[in-house]
């Protein structure tokens, strides 16, 4: 049963919030308890466009559109478009054999390399001639080939073409997945999940075929954590049953057991208003299946579509939200990342107009943590709320990365913290330097100065418009580009990372300090301690 709160019930539950945030939430880091590396996860960024590389100008505006990327995720590679581009198959000839022209694959690949970026291989969609195409669905021909040795020959042409223009050691360092989420029917697959497996088994021997080392998996299945009926179709979620018949199944083209998979991956999507309780959910079903197998229990598990899909009333968010809400949210999720090793999670948008989001910030603090000695924290568990820490040692000096996050937008609750870092190294009376950055509300956000331009400007929200979407002309139009144009220096200033210490002295205690901290609601600090020199 939903419980409904009045307004005196409200009032009791904001009070009892506001008691909870007085008490300060002790968190400690060991920095002689070493227990892995601050990875870099965050550096592949999905594209569906490919094409706009070929353009030599266009490199380096993705590479400051998305400042962090530096691997390229081809997705919707090989044709079967709603925009009839990537149309490389051209055809069975009357001798029977496969006719491709794999052009424009090349261009639009190489323009990728120029930029100084790394292609990851996205192998679908199906060509429209080489389905029983009689609609489209919404990201093109969704359906399996009619006769799948034809597929398995233009993948084989495709990767031999590839290996030829750029070397085949160089090809062979390029990851592979066999189509996007398989398990949404129709939208990215509309045959039967058999058909789906015999794909991939298919695509597996193709590539394998020219490159034996492949580094290939299936299609990211939707998140495992939401495993419910669709409505207008009655089917069920099946992605997780990939995993079976990798592992044990017949191969559709060997007759042996098992197929090759060397990577798996999952979507994970959040909302305002969501907790990311269920980022750990999606995680651990997708390991457990993993783990009942021997062959799967090490390889890489990546989360291949993310972003904030959505605002606090469901509404549609692309470009993810622009407030300091998902940077503290994404720091959530970052430390999960690293508590479940979780190899890699693909990135959307990272800017609007190359005006950095309050998450690109966070990701920018994590990128400063790059390749140090992850430590050890303890943190408790705070009730409606989400606060912890990464921490690493990165040469001489520690970092550790503080967030405080609520799944709702509003209130926003300060909380007290009690950093507590001990280091051996820490001798009483010692000076160490201390310099930190922030963002929360008044940080690094530039959004709220931005939408109160767009109401003086007379721009008002568009019908059933998404709230802090990154794609702003869904909420204000076409006109929102003037009021852009007219203030982008102001909102690149207010959208800069905020330093709020920088070298400052801090006097240490034998083995430990202790510095208090008072975090906004949806607060992300990253802080420096450094020995004297």
């Amino acid at each position: 049963m939903t419980r409904i709160l009045g307004v005196s019930g409200l009032v009791l539950l904001l009070a009892g919030l506001s008691r909870a945030a007085n008490d300060a939430v002790p968190i400690r880091v060991d920095v002689d308890r070493q227990i892995g590396r601050c990875y870099d996860f965050w550096s592949t960024g999905n594209a569906t466009s490919q094409h706009q590389y070929a353009d030599p100008t266009y490199g380096p505006k993705a590479r400051r559109r998305r400042p962090f990327v530096r691997y390229v995720n081809c997705v919707r590679l090989l044709g079967g478009r709603s925009d009839k581009r990537n149309a490389y198959f051209k055809g069975v000839g009357a001798d029977g054999k496969v006719q491709a022209d794999f052009t424009g694959l090349i261009r639009n690949l190489r323009g990728i390399v120029k930029a100084g970026l790394t292609p990851r291989l996205v192998l679908d969609n199906v060509p429209t001639g080489m389905s029983d195409v009689k609609q489209m669905h919404k990201y093109g021909n969704t359906l399996p080939p009619r006769d799948f040795k034809v597929w398995r020959e233009f993948i084989r042409q495709a990767v031999e073409a590839l290996g030829k223009e750029f070397g085949r050691d160089t090809v062979s360092k390029w990851r592979f997945r066999a189509g996007t989420e398989p398990d949404l029917y129709p939208g990215h697959w509309a045959g039967t999940k058999a058909q789906y497996l015999k794909h991939y088994d298919y695509t597996v021997d193709a590539v394998t075929a020219v490159i034996p080392e492949a580094d290939i998996g299936p299609g990211n299945i939707l998140n495992p954590a939401r495993q419910i009926i669709r409505r207008k179709t009655g089917r069920t979620q099946w992605g997780l049953d990939i995993i079976d018949h990798a592992a044990k199944g017949t191969n559709h083209v060997t007759g042996k057991r098992g197929t090759r998979m060397r990577h798996f991956s999952i979507s994970y999507y959040g909302r305002v208003g969501q907790a990311v309780t269920s980022f750990d959910v999606a995680i651990r079903k997708t390991r457990e299946r993993l783990d009942r197998y021997p062959q799967f229990r090490s390889i890489p598990v990546e989360v291949a579509e993310f972003a904030v899909l959505q605002d606090e009333k469901g509404r549609r968010l692309f470009g993810g939200d622009i407030t300091e809400w998902a940077a503290s949210w994404y720091a959530a999720i970052a430390d999960r990342v690293y508590a479940l090793n979780v190899a890699r999670v693909h990135e959307w948008a990272q800017t609007t107009w190359g005006v950095w989001h309050p998450r690109t910030q966070v990701i920018g603090m994590l990128d400063m943590m790059r390749d140090g000695k992850r430590l050890a924290v303890a943190a408790p568990r705070v009730p409606r709320a989400r606060c912890g820490a990464i921490a690493c040692r990165k040469d001489d000096g520690v970092y550790v990365l503080v967030y405080h996050h609520y799944p709702a937008r509003e209130p926003q609750i300060e909380r007290p913290v009690k950093l507590t870092v001990a280091d051996a190294r820490m001798k009483a009376g010692a000076k160490w330097t201390r310099s930190g950055w922030t963002v929360d509300r008044d940080h690094g956000v530039w959004a709220y100065r931005f939408y109160a331009d767009c109401a003086a400007a007379g721009l008002k929200p568009l019908p059933k418009a998404p709230l802090f979407g990154g794609n702003v002309r869904l909420r204000f139009g076409e006109k929102v580009s003037d009021v852009l144009t007219a203030n982008i220096k102001a909102y690149r200033k207010l959208a800069q990372l905020h330093q709020d210490t920088n070298n400052q002295s801090v006097v240490v205690g034998a083995g430990s300090v202790t510095l208090e901290l008072t975090l906004r609601g949806h607060a992300v600090k990253l802080i420096r301690l450094a020995p004297p020199k």
